[in-house]
């Protein structure tokens, strides 16, 4: 298959662009993330030994699925467990999504395929995953091969697709039914073959960890629905738990081991659940004739309540939703901004993941100037959103990815610069108010941009 040359031209700027930034990420002694977890996983397997099979440094066991150590191991085994170099393997993931994501574009609208590539290549979302090295960019790779198997009426290849992404992370979970809805649209035939095999497959890349160690798989089967704090609660849940500390009931701020905590995280087990009958009732009461149109809206409202109801809720999640924002807006031909305008919207980005990839630390102990760069960042990455994406959009995913963005900045605690000698407890509380803010504009961003895509219809 011939790619016209702008594209390729596009793959090889958006590899150098990740290349430089994530150096300039990488500060020894502070690895960013879950990277002491990647590398642990990468030793156990090259010890031969199951990721399941006993702890890791921080004294829980690994809780990523079997598909992402095998992963990391093979490639650590090829080249050593660096962090330097296991990077590389998250900036080549993203690198070939990018190709992904054109052919799917180019496959359901050819007209904006070019334009829609170049502005996953260049947004925070994917620099940020890219930048970081987390580890969605894996279930999402295989999810989108999954999709694209299914428009080619593949069944086989689809399920397959399929339950490699679910067996990088469960996550994947969300987009079982609209693939399920997509094939039975077709045939209950190609429906029952698609469950059948994506079960088979699942299983057989289960079986062999879970035979060996099936008592501690259960972190990466119930990480995503069983741990954390659901943001539908944690507006509720923080004050009563900063109080707490406040007044001497617990010791630990915000303490997953304090009453409070334990009736939260059954309670949002119950949540986690209703998000996904919330997304299925949703798939039942609005069906589109176009199956290709409904496929990607079923699969972005399913990420969409899957998140806003999802117990552990990290705003690093909302980075999954881009590209099927994107092969939605492909689908449905919204028109694209011009190319001055795009080329301008995608520049603030770039300045925005610039300061980011200099200043960011998971440690508050940065410079004034590190601190101002950051709290820039968020309003970048807002204007360069609201200027790339057609206006059906654009206001409800710059307002997400503001958020995004200031979750990922607020480690450094840029409040300091107003408060410069602000107690222990203020400095705890103000963070955690702010964490709650932005919370709160995470769940009215979603909602409204779920509201926007029906109304779109």
């Amino acid at each position: 298959m011939r790619y016209p040359y702008n594209i390729l031209a596009l793959i090889i700027l958006a590899l150098l662009f990740r290349l430089l930034f994530t150096q300039m990420y990488i500060i020894p002694g502070e690895l960013p993330h879950d990277f002491y977890a990647y590398t642990d996983g990468a030793n156990l397997f090259l010890s031969g030994k199951s990721f399941y099979s006993e702890p890791i440094s921080n004294g829980a066991y690994f809780f990523y699925g079997p598909m992402f150590g095998i992963s990391i191991g093979m490639w650590s085994a090829l080249f050593g467990v660096d962090y330097a170099l296991l990077k590389m393997l998250f900036i080549l993931m993203d690198v070939v999504t990018i190709l992904l994501v054109y052919l799917f574009s180019r496959e359901i609208n050819r007209k904006y395929a070019f334009h829609i590539t170049a502005i996953y290549a260049f947004s925070f979302f994917p620099l940020i995953n890219a930048m970081i090295g987390n580890d969605d960019i894996f279930f999402i790779f295989f999810l989108l091969l999954s999709m694209m198997s299914a428009i080619k009426k593949n069944p086989l290849l689809s399920s397959g697709f399929f339950s490699i992404s679910m067996g990088f992370k469960v996550l994947a979970l969300f987009a079982f039914i609209p693939l399920l809805i997509f094939f039975l649209r077709h045939s209950k035939k190609q429906a029952i073959n698609f469950t059948f095999f994506s079960a088979v497959f699942f299983i057989i890349i289960l079986i062999p960890f879970f035979m060996q160690t099936q008592n501690v798989m259960y972190p990466y089967i119930g990480k995503d629905t069983n741990v954390g704090y659901n943001s539908l609660l944690y507006a509720v849940q923080m004050p009563i738990q900063v109080y707490e500390y406040y007044t001497g009931k617990t010791a630990v701020m915000l303490s997953i081991d304090s009453t409070t905590a334990i009736l939260f995280n059954k309670i949002g087990t119950v949540v986690s659940v209703f998000g996904f009958i919330a997304s299925i009732f949703f798939f039942w009461k609005y069906p589109i004739n176009d199956r290709k149109k409904e496929l990607a809206r079923n699969t972005l409202i399913g990420i969409l309540l899957m998140l806003l109801f999802l117990k552990a809720m990290p705003t690093l999640y909302l980075t999954d939703i881009f590209p099927f924002i994107l092969i939605y807006v492909a689908l449905y031909n919204f028109e694209i901004p011009c190319n001055k305008k795009l080329i301008i919207g995608l520049g603030f980005m770039s300045v925005a993941i610039l300061f980011y990839g200099m200043f960011y630390s998971w440690s508050s102990n940065i410079s004034l100037v590190a601190k101002i760069s950051l709290l820039i960042v968020p309003v970048l990455v807002m204007i360069g959103t609201y200027l790339t994406l057609p206006k059906n959009l654009n206001v409800p995913m710059a307002l997400l990815v503001f958020v995004v963005a200031s979750g990922e900045t607020i480690h450094a605690r840029v409040y300091q610069l107003f408060f410069p000698n602000i107690s222990h407890f203020w400095n705890e509380a103000i963070y955690l108010i702010y964490y709650e803010i932005i919370t709160i504009t995470l769940l009215l961003s979603i909602v409204y941009l779920i509201y926007k895509i029906k109304k779109n219809e």
